[in-house]
């Protein structure tokens, strides 16, 4: 295959890979298509087990071997810095784009004073429970025009901007690359901007738990942070549970069986912020916020399986209950009747989202 010479752009496309082979082939087959043509279409292999070769080897593909992985930080800032395009397109090989999209974001790139463009992502590869809940979470915010963030799935920008902030040097961290290099621009006054006139899609194939998985290290950095800073925990708790119990009402009103996927998001991350601290803590507490679910005939056995897979620790009993104030809120949100309507009406169809399999997702091995 190649990619030709007709409509070539002074454009470096950016992506990257670990052990996600068919993915990275997918988007690289997919550039094709589009009714621009980048001149460079560089694949970072963030050490995969196997080392990533393009089904389909072109003039203007490269990859980038690192090794051992590194993470999606290090991932980025080496695929960026090795980019020569006066535009740079950075784009997960899970992410696809419809044939226009670079050609109607180019002109919003060009803007005195913009510093990134990006457009709504979609899910479209999950399961049809595990597809709505991701496609909720990418929907929050405004879906066209300026944003204060943009996700760092797909985005363009020139590459003289990106060099002008300091791109992503002196981030040391493996994820949040996003909110880093965003804040950066909007340090220095660069304005971020969705077009509303395109979407992405992710296709990616992702299972429950990897779903919920991702969702919490996009957003648990803070909360790690504060308690490495010696806040005290229940407050860090209750921190990181308010902004799920608002997000758990609109999935609610959404769809009842949605809610499960917010319920366990509280639980594991909870009980991972309360192991940083302390892991008989996090064991005590994972028994208080899992004690009435345990008994449910099928939501019970659904939630404890999800726990494990997702690595929290084994509850554990006492005689005296922790006293929280964010087992306390849990507790008066999540009544009983929600634990009864999922059990009722949503376990099964839960327990059966991933019969038709998933994509391997590197927040499978994340904990």
């Amino acid at each position: 295959m190649s990619f030709g010479a007709f409509n070539r752009i002074n454009l470096s496309v950016v992506t990257y890979c670990f052990n996600d082979h068919a993915l990275a082939d997918g988007l690289v087959d997919s550039v094709a298509g589009w009714s621009v043509v980048p001149r460079e279409v560089i694949v970072v292999d963030d050490g995969s087990a196997e080392p990533y070769k393009p089904a389909h080897p072109a003039d203007n593909l490269r990859v980038l071997r690192l090794a051992p992985n590194r993470g999606a930080a290090l991932a980025h800032t080496a695929g960026m810095g090795a980019a020569s395009g006066r535009y740079l397109l950075s784009i997960d090989c899970d992410i696809r784009l419809p044939r226009d999209w670079v050609r109607l974001c180019l002109p919003l790139a060009e803007r005195t004073g913009v510093g990134m463009v990006s457009s709504r992502l979609r899910c479209t590869g999950s399961s049809s429970l595990t597809n709505r809940y991701v496609d909720l979470l990418y929907g929050v915010g405004p879906q066209g025009g300026e944003t204060g963030f943009v996700q760092g799935g797909v985005f363009l920008m020139r590459r003289d901007v990106f060099e002008s902030v300091g791109g992503y040097s002196g981030y040391e961290e493996r994820t949040g690359e996003d909110s880093f290099l965003c804040a950066r621009l909007a340090e220095r006054g660069f304005r971020m901007l969705l077009n509303p006139e395109v979407e992405a899609h992710e296709v990616r194939r992702l299972s429950r738990v990897a779903a919920v998985r991702r969702k919490f290290f996009w957003q648990s950095s803070q909360y790690f942070q504060a308690i490495a800073r010696g806040e005290p925990v229940d407050k860090v708790l209750y921190v990181f549970h308010a902004p799920c119990f608002a997000r758990l009402g609109e999935l609610l009103r959404q769809e009842v069986c949605l809610g499960y996927y917010e319920l366990l998001l509280m639980v594991f991350g909870a009980c991972a912020l309360a192991r940083s601290f302390d892991a008989g803590f996090a064991a005590r507490l994972r028994w208080e916020l899992t004690r009435r679910v345990r008994g449910l005939e099928r939501l019970g056995p659904l939630l404890l399986s999800d726990l494990r897979e997702l690595g929290a620790p084994e509850p554990q009993d006492h005689p005296e209950p922790l006293g929280l104030a964010t087992v306390n809120a849990w507790d008066a949100q999540v009544d009983d009747a929600l634990l009864h309507a999922l059990d009722r009406d949503c376990a099964q169809a839960l327990a059966a989202e991933d019969a038709g399999g998933a994509d391997f997702s590197v927040y499978e091995r994340l904990v």
